[in-house]
């Protein structure tokens, strides 16, 4: 993907804040609809036609419904809100698989309360993209965690490369922290271990790579068994920079290697150390929950436009 000198916006950081006007559109316009299809079903007279209106049982068992596609609609809108307020307002393209998603329960919800002519036609359509999207994003979560399914066998392995993430004032942002605790503890069970760092310029003018070795650093990892790759713009990159260090500390391609990095990511990742020749072992960090199904959803679509 790209060679040495690659700024910060290349990187997919870099497009997703060129994409944020798309990710709030679509995120607003699919929030006005969903509230419109709500609203609608609220408003449908009890006697129109349609399932509320058949019988007493019916009637319990489609408001039943309704409160369901409500509640349905509501809770991927919300966890977008907070991965904002986690991001501060920064909008990620992630966002928009859930919020498309949610129209389909709006749209179930107005076809349940006997919405008719155009209104209907809306619902349909709604239930239909929103629904598309839901299996999109189910039969693709199910892929990615083929990833880490099995548990990591470290066993003779001198390296692990631990790939970079967000960077905030100067300290590694919630996703990076996550994916250091989990080296960190890779290296306390097995202390021969050499940890790369890798990752170009973050926020504030400080690289990454630099971040996260003193984050290491300051919980009892000393430099001997620390490399730092700070010119990295992409996870290929990372990978392509890093292996070419540790050839030079004399850990040749012939050895084994772990990958550390979100377990959203790991997918993505070890495609592309397979694509440098390089069969790489996967060692899965926790995502924050704040931001869980935004970066699952991010991820999918990064390799849906073969990123």
């Amino acid at each position: 993907m790209g060679a040495r000198g690659d700024t910060p916006a290349s990187t997919l950081v870099g497009s997703e804040r060129r994409l944020a006007p798309l990710s709030w559109g679509a995120c607003l316009g699919a929030l006005a609809l969903s509230a419109a299809l709500l609203w609608r079903a609220a408003c449908v007279p009890a006697d129109a036609p349609g399932l509320a209106s058949e019988s007493a049982s019916a009637g319990l068992a489609s408001r039943a419904g309704l409160f369901a596609c409500v509640l349905a609609t509501l809770l991927p809108q919300l966890w977008n809100l907070v991965a904002l307020a986690a991001d501060r307002g920064r909008a990620s393209f992630g966002m928009i698989p859930w919020a498309l998603a949610s129209l389909a329960p709006a749209g179930l919800a107005c076809l349940l309360a006997g919405a008719r002519g155009g209104w209907c036609l809306v619902a349909l359509a709604s239930l239909a993209l929103g629904g598309a999207v839901g299996l999109f994003l189910l039969a693709g979560l199910a892929a990615l965690r083929a990833a880490y399914r099995s548990r990591p066998d470290v066993t003779g392995i001198r390296a692990a490369i631990v790939l970079g993430a967000g960077v905030r004032d100067g300290r590694p942002g919630r996703t990076l922290e996550f994916r250091l605790a989990r080296a960190l503890g890779l290296w306390r069970a097995h202390p021969e271990l050499l940890l790369v760092c890798t990752g170009g310029a973050g926020e504030g003018g400080r690289s990454e790579a630099s971040v996260m070795a003193d984050w290491l650093g300051e919980r009892g990892v000393p430099a001997s068994s620390l490399l730092v790759e700070d010119e990295a713009a992409n996870t290929r990159q990372n990978l392509e920079f890093s292996l070419a260090l540790l050839r030079r500390r004399g850990c040749g391609l012939g050895e084994r290697v772990c990958v550390v990095s979100s377990d959203c990511h790991l997918f993505r990742a070890l495609r592309e150390a397979r694509r440098l020749g390089v069969d790489c072992v996967g060692v899965p960090a926790a995502t924050p929950l704040a931001s869980l199904p935004q970066q699952w959803a991010r991820e999918l679509l990064t390799l849906a436009l073969g990123r």
